[in-house]
């Protein structure tokens, strides 16, 4: 059973740590790396993993008890969808 709640961020912070130190010992990226669009360099990853870490802080942000009120850094341009 799949939940919505903080709890979740205990897995999106296991799999980050693992993607830094697989990233810090370049492990298992050898056949992403051989891929046209990876020839240059992995920044989609390193782009990932950030949104990976700032979900993690909005998810720990939420465990506060004043995070109702004082919200998060999100902005309500943000849900702009006009191009």
């Amino acid at each position: 059973m799949i939940a919505n709640h903080t709890g979740i961020r205990t897995v999106f912070q296991t799999v980050y740590e693992q993607y830094k130190q697989f990233r810090k010992k370049d492990a298992f990226l050898q056949q992403y790396k051989e891929a046209k669009i990876f020839e240059e360099n992995l920044d989609e990853f390193d782009d990932s993993a950030e949104v990976v870490k700032n979900l993690i802080q909005e998810y720990a942000d939420a465990e506060k008890s004043n995070y109702i009120t004082s919200g998060s850094n999100f902005d309500d341009q943000d849900m702009n969808f006009e191009h």
